[in-house]
């Protein structure tokens, strides 16, 4: 059991690895979905420190009163924002991940990685 836990490869069973694009890809894509998700918490948020409405029953109302796309506004530039930031992060993670497994193996060392 605890050398199933340890192969985190990036793949299903019978097949390759992702590459280095494919993993990025995927970062950017995830960053893209969860912020069609929250973003509209983050423009009620904005609008209540700037202080344009009071509470956030208010300035929900008040956001809805404008139509849908009031709560999605701005969202293709926090999108641009996850396409860079989401697949650069997850890119580097698994290049240094991918650069850290070599290392220790031509050192001979085997398990997981430490990070003390």
């Amino acid at each position: 059991r605890g050398s199933d836990l340890r192969q985190n490869d990036c793949r299903m069973p019978d097949s390759k690895p992702l590459s280095l694009v494919e993993r990025g890809g995927l970062g950017a894509a995830a960053g893209i979905f969860t912020t069609f998700f929250t973003h509209p918490f983050d423009v009620i948020r904005v609008q209540m420190q700037v202080g344009v409405s009071g509470g956030t029953i208010e300035t929900t109302t008040k956001l809805a009163r404008q139509g849908f796309g009031a709560l999605y506004a701005g969202i293709s530039a926090a999108w641009l924002r996850q396409v860079t930031y989401g697949s650069g992060r997850l890119g580097i993670y698994a290049y240094l991940l991918d650069a850290d497994k070599s290392a220790r193996a031509a050192r001979g060392e085997t398990g997981a990685p430490s990070f003390a």
